[in-house]
């Protein structure tokens, strides 16, 4: 079990490293893109010194989305955003919340059109707590978007 939460712990410091994970107070929490109980990604927490690794949430592209590609980041709520590149009524991707507890939220579909489609960065958060990041297609020239959503769930370009 030993080199089990060893290796754990060196997993999630490379995901820091590559900016997939948010290290905060010798606790993290970051997101794997494939893998899980579904194949479709999951968001894993732990301690930074090897103990209590764990999985706070599975993802499943048939009822919240699939391959979280960019992460998540804490809101000043104290819960997580990230997006998902598959998922949606259009399958075009979404962006969610998740509770320190487990507690799923979508927050946004993507449409490939108007907001974009396939987000596959990293949020980041304004001044005023909203919430902003690209999808790699969509927009009038096909060529990506820039979308902001509320915490609140309001999506918008």
């Amino acid at each position: 079990m030993k080199l089990l939460r060893v290796s754990f712990a060196f997993f999630c410091l490379i995901l820091i490293l590559l900016g997939n994970c948010q290290a905060q107070v010798q606790s993290y929490i970051g997101v794997t893109s494939t893998g899980g109980l579904y194949n479709d990604g999951s968001i894993i927490t732990g301690k930074t010194d090897g103990s209590a690794p764990g999985v706070l949430f599975y993802f499943n592209k048939d009822q919240n989305g699939a391959v979280p590609l960019g992460g998540v980041i804490t809101g000043p709520d104290g819960d997580y955003y990230g997006t998902c590149s598959i998922g949606g009524d259009n399958k075009d991707g979404i962006v969610y919340k998740i509770s320190a507890s487990g507690v799923f939220t979508e927050l946004g579909q993507f449409d490939n059109t108007k907001y974009g489609g396939t987000p596959t960065g990293r949020l980041v958060m304004g001044d005023d707590g909203t919430l902003y990041g690209t999808c790699s297609i969509g927009g009038a020239n096909n060529l990506g978007t820039v979308f902001e959503v509320s915490t609140a769930g309001v999506l918008s370009k």
